[in-house]
């Protein structure tokens, strides 16, 4: 397989099915949380897609959260394609269309803190999260409670513009 002509573009919603099938992928169970095509769709415009000749190699998105903050979500790479850059390219995207839309505070909760700890992200409490962990925590396979529990791997990551 190629690897040389992958390239980073927005999401369509053609894709919506394609990003379902890598964000719910057996691979991927218990690291991120399950979506389908429909609820994809509602925010297609807010994704970004790895493409290497129109096959889906990767995909990231970000929500915009009521109070001001917006989370980079739903970040995945094929095995057989990471190691390449293609998570930091997604992610910068991602910042790059939240700023032009006039966000400042993105977050994440991630079981890869150093990877956007390369991009500038600093460790966070999960307490100043409070919006998330009640409305998507709730809903992760991992949830015993709240972040932080024995069985949440994850860590709280920020950055402000």
């Amino acid at each position: 397989m190629k690897k040389s002509n992958i390239r980073i573009r927005k999401a369509k919603k053609e894709d919506c099915k394609e990003i379902a099938e890598l964000i719910n992928n057996p691979k991927n169970t218990g690291l991120l949380i399950p979506k389908n095509a429909n609820q994809i769709m509602t925010q297609i415009p807010f994704y970004f897609v790895a493409d290497n000749g129109g096959q889906l190699v990767g995909n990231c998105g970000f929500k915009i959260w009521p109070d001001g903050k917006v989370e980079i979500i739903s970040l995945v790479v094929t095995r057989e394609f990471q190691s390449l850059g293609l998570g930091k390219r997604l992610i910068k995207r991602c910042l790059r269309r939240a700023k032009a839309y006039g966000f400042v505070k993105i977050f994440a909760l991630t079981t890869s803190p150093d990877l956007f700890k390369k991009l500038g992200f600093k460790t966070i409490p999960y307490r100043r999260l409070p919006g998330k962990i009640w409305q998507d925590c709730v809903n992760c396979p991992r949830n015993a409670g709240k972040p932080g529990d024995v069985k949440c791997n994850e860590v709280a990551v920020a950055i402000n513009f």
